[in-house]
């Protein structure tokens, strides 16, 4: 025998990270994923495309990636499963893989620690591994980050740690 809900939750599950939202135009390109450390190649997360070789890699290692983009469409990649299993769920790739990357548009997005997010604020990324962090517009990069430019926290921002929300991406 089941029981009556006891619990009523305020926010609604509300999208997928890498997803793109709102139905507005958006600008992305395909590139080949080939990071250093190809467990970093997650959806949802800040790639930089290589001047010399072509290739994207999760955040700006090397320091001279350009055109900072957010790897984006977690449904549209065939995946061999995680450790769990080969039909486990997985957001991250392996290298070689071509993927979407999102210059322009709304998509939703996991901050690395959301603390207490609010609409309008920063987003900036970490050059290591790509993971976005919401900031206070106007917060100067701490070191080891990069500020992803002319984006922010559009929608849906949720207070607890590891949070997400819909990031306003107008690079273009």
């Amino acid at each position: 025998m089941s029981s009556f809900q006891s619990v009523v939750r305020f926010d609604l599950g509300f999208g997928v990270v890498g997803e793109i939202r709102l139905g507005y135009p958006v600008r992305a390109q395909s590139g080949t994923i080939n990071s250093v450390d190809p467990t970093q190649n997650v959806i949802g997360r800040v790639f930089t495309q290589d001047p010399t070789t072509g290739y994207w890699s999760a955040g700006n290692v090397s320091g001279n990636g350009v055109f900072p983009s957010i790897l984006s469409l977690p449904k549209d990649y065939a995946t061999s499963g995680s450790a769990a299993g080969t039909l486990a769920p997985t957001l991250t790739l392996p290298n070689n893989t071509v993927g979407e990357l999102i210059a322009s548009g709304f998509i939703t997005v996991a901050l690395l620690s959301s603390g207490n997010p609010s609409l309008g604020d920063d987003l900036h990324y970490q050059n290591a591994d790509g993971q976005i962090l919401a900031v206070p517009a106007g917060t100067a990069p701490a070191t080891g980050h990069s500020l992803l430019q002319k984006n922010g926290v559009y929608m849906y921002p949720q207070p607890n740690a590891n949070g997400i929300c819909i990031a306003a991406l107008t690079n273009a």
